[in-house]
């Protein structure tokens, strides 16, 4: 094959690789890339959507300590990720270990595990709404079947954060099992069969092999996951409407 041929050949290949990712660049440049300079155009900015935007330079960020929910917000937040994050990624983990086994319907199991993460966080939050109704919500009604007092959940500061940050790990809970499922089964096989031969136990092999392994992984979905965290809004605006903390 001349240098010519092959130099067509690895040209056409790229083209094609374009090609294929060419929507996904698409996408990220008019809802992502675009955005992020338009906000940060518009803070420097006086601008209510009735008028033209007025450059005010740092006078809005100057002015939000002052603010009496800014504080308050940052916080929150940092306990929503803080909460959010390790008990979802503890929990993910651990579906991706129970799920990657070779068994009759398994796939089917793990569409219905990943059917959260294609709903909408506004739909999601409804349904939790009715969950967590303190009369006739699912969640006191079995409190109460048990012989337990129920809880006011989204209608009391000290519970409101809890109880979204279950609904958050539940939602988001899918994505991050086939995270891990893809890294469970990038695993070679032979490392276990290794392992088995010296006699380690399920504990030994999940934490000399497994995990150590899964470490990229981990490291991928802890930074995604708590970049998310930070970003939380429609939960916190739809289910404690009429709650402050």
């Amino acid at each position: 094959m001349t240098l010519r041929r092959r130099l067509g050949l690895t040209y056409r290949g790229g083209a094609t690789a374009y090609l294929f990712v060419l929507p996904s660049i698409l996408f990220i440049t008019v809802f992502v890339i675009i955005p992020i300079f338009g906000i940060l155009y518009y803070s420097f900015t006086d601008y209510d959507l009735l008028t033209p935007p007025k450059w005010v330079g740092l006078e809005n960020y100057q002015k939000a300590p002052d603010e009496p929910r800014f504080f308050p917000a940052i916080r929150n937040t940092l306990f929503f990720a803080l909460g959010t994050v390790p008990a979802g990624v503890v929990t993910s983990l651990l579906l991706a270990v129970l799920i990657n086994r070779a068994i009759r319907g398994i796939y089917f199991f793990r569409a219905m595990f990943y059917m959260p993460v294609v709903s909408s966080f506004v739909s999601v939050s409804l349904i939790f709404l009715w969950l967590y109704e303190p009369q006739v919500g699912f969640a006191n009604e079995t409190l109460r079947a048990v012989g337990l007092p129920g809880s006011k959940w989204l209608l009391g500061p000290e519970t409101a954060l809890m109880a979204i940050i279950i609904m958050s790990i539940w939602k988001n809970m899918g994505l991050n099992m086939v995270l891990y499922l893809a890294g469970l089964q990038s695993i070679p096989p032979h490392l276990y069969e290794a392992a088995d031969i010296d006699g380690a136990g399920r504990v030994s092999k999940m934490f000399r092999i497994t995990l150590p392994l899964l470490a990229p992984t981990t490291y991928f979905v802890v930074i995604v996951y708590f970049i998310g965290a930070l970003q939380v809004f429609v939960q916190m605006y739809i289910m404690t409407c009429r709650t402050t903390f």
